[in-house]
């Protein structure tokens, strides 16, 4: 399965052109899902079904990885199978109907007043740089 996701890897970079550090990220994400179904006994990605990915994606989940996380490595394995879909190596694609975890909205953590009045107390005004910053 290692030739596949080199392949893949391959693809990311000539074909869609992505960056070095989303195809490193995807090499890491994709390496862990292809050893998650080595140990599952799966010897051909073929033989995945959307019940493995399912089990991937609760076993991130005890590993304490979080919704965002997981749903960057269902977002890596679409990616993949739908690439061996359209290579002929696969005839099915196992995440076809697969959604991702849903990930909460966050809102951002919020400076109090005093935070704030300290922030912009910290510019030296007497140097061009401090005047840029205080403005």
């Amino acid at each position: 399965m290692q030739h596949l996701l080199e392949m893949y890897l391959h693809y990311l970079a000539v074909a869609r052109g992505l960056a070095e550090n989303t195809r490193a990220a995807y090499y890491r994400d994709l390496t862990t899902y292809l050893t998650y179904l080595s140990k599952a006994s799966l010897a051909e990605i073929t033989q995945v079904q959307k019940r493995h990915i399912v089990g991937y994606q609760a076993w991130l989940r005890q590993q304490g990885l979080s919704d965002r996380s997981i749903a960057r490595h269902v977002t890596a394995i679409k990616g993949f199978h739908r690439y061996l879909c359209e290579e002929g190596v696969a005839a099915e694609d196992p995440t076809a109907k697969l959604a991702p975890p849903k990930t909460g909205e966050t809102l951002p953590d919020v400076m109090s007043f005093e935070e704030v009045e300290l922030l912009l107390a910290q510019p030296k005004t007497s140097t061009p740089l401090g005047l840029r910053d205080k403005a």
